[in-house]
């Protein structure tokens, strides 16, 4: 059973991650056009389905941390060892 402690900061970590999330979607739509980014998108071949530029904007690569710190940090800390490289196929936001 987790104690009261250990909830709050649990929480805690959780509120402050979509915190940073929400910032990062907010910042990536201030520094990137979504017809900008739906035009990068579509010539390196990802399929791109969304109702408006401003909200596919929200999804750009620079709103997300680095997948390959992650999965090394996660490595290293022996909690889990890489098994497939995933490649974006498509977009779906709306």
């Amino acid at each position: 059973m987790m104690s009261a402690i250990n909830r709050k900061s649990t929480l805690r970590a959780a509120l402050l991650a979509r915190w940073r999330s929400i910032r990062d979607a907010t910042a990536a739509r201030k520094r990137v056009g979504g017809g900008e980014l739906r035009r990068e998108l579509e010539q390196r071949g990802i399929v791109v389905r969304s109702p408006s530029n401003r909200g596919l904007a929200e999804e750009a690569p620079l709103a997300y941390k680095d997948v390959e710190l992650v999965v090394d940090v996660v490595r290293r800390a022996g909690l889990a060892d890489p098994v497939a490289q995933l490649r974006p196929v498509g977009v779906v936001k709306g």
